[in-house]
C-alpha cells in the first residue's frame, strides 16, 4: 500500500480534495486525455472523487463561517474524511498514482505519495523544509486574561511533537475588532512547546478579539506557510 497522505485537518483536507480533483480531471500536455486515465482510474472512480470533493466544499462553506458552524457540521466533515480514506484503501487510488508507469513527479506531489516513487529516494537526503505544511492552531481554553493555544502537525494530529526537521512552531497574535488583512499586522508572541502556548493579556485588552496564526521554522531557519487564522474574545 502506498504512503497515502490524505490530511485529517479539516482545512487541509478540503484544500487537498479541491487540488487533487482539479488535477485528476485536467489534461497535461502532451497527453490528450484526463490525468486520471493515466493512473488506471475508472470513470466511476473519477466521478466518485469529484462528488466527494463537492461534498467537502459544501460542508466547508458552512464550517468556515463561525456563526453557522455546528458540531453536526464538523462531525459530517470528519466522517467524510474517513469515507474518502476508506475508499482509497479499498480501491487503491493513490496506490495507482504511485505505481503507474505513466505517472510523473507532479502526480506524486499533488497526491502526497512518496513510498515506491522517486520522491522516496530523496526524502532523507534533502534539507528539511516546511514548504506548504501549515500547522493547525486552536484556542483550546479561555481563562481570565489568558488564552491557551494548541498547535498541531496536520499530518500527525494526535502528536504533540514537531514535524521532522522543524525547530519551532512560531505563534503570532493581533488584537483588534476585525481580522487583519495583512500578516504584517501580527506580532510574534512565542514558540509552542510540545504543541502548547499561553497567550497573556492586559486589562485594557478585555472584550477585544485576539487573532492568531502559526507557522513552522525549520532547523535551518526557513519559515513555512501561515496557518489558518483563528480568534477568540479576551475575557
Amino acid at each position: 500500500m502506498s504512503d497515502t497522505r490524505i490530511p485529517t485537518s479539516i482545512p487541509e483536507f478540503v484544500a487537498y480534495m479541491e487540488d487533487t480533483d482539479d488535477y485528476q480531471l485536467a489534461i497535461v500536455a502532451p497527453a490528450t486525455t484526463a490525468n486520471y486515465l493515466r493512473w488506471g482510474w475508472t470513470a466511476p472512480e473519477s466521478a466518485w472523487w469529484h462528488t466527494n470533493r463537492q461534498k467537502s466544499d459544501l460542508l466547508f462553506a458552512t464550517y468556515k463561517n463561525k456563526k453557522f458552524r455546528t458540531s453536526d457540521n464538523t462531525e459530517q466533515i470528519h466522517q467524510l474524511i474517513k469515507v474518502v480514506s476508506a475508499y482509497d484503501h479499498a480501491n487503491h487510488l493513490l496506490d495507482n498514482v504511485a505505481n503507474s508507469a505513466n505517472s510523473i513527479n507532479t502526480d506524486y506531489e499533488k497526491f502526497k505519495v512518496k513510498r515506491g516513487t522517486p520522491l522516496q529516494d530523496t526524502t532523507h537526503s534533502r534539507t528539511p523544509n516546511p514548504g506548504l505544511l501549515k500547522p493547525v492552531i486552536t484556542v483550546r481554553e479561555i481563562t481570565h486574561l489568558q488564552q491557551h493555544l494548541t498547535v498541531r502537525n496536520p499530518e500527525e494530529p494526535e502528536s504533540h511533537g514537531l514535524p521532522e526537521g522543524m525547530k519551532f512552531a512560531r505563534v503570532y497574535c493581533f488584537i483588534g475588532a476585525t481580522e487583519p488583512t495583512d500578516l504584517k499586522q501580527f506580532e510574534f508572541i512565542g514558540n509552542a512547546k510540545r504543541g502548547l502556548l499561553i497567550s497573556n493579556f492586559d486589562l485594557a485588552d478585555l472584550k477585544s478579539e485576539a487573532w492568531y496564526y502559526a507557522r513552522y521554522e525549520s532547523n535551518t531557519g526557513v519559515l513555512g506557510a501561515a496557518s489558518e487564522i483563528v480568534s477568540a474574545v479576551i475575557s
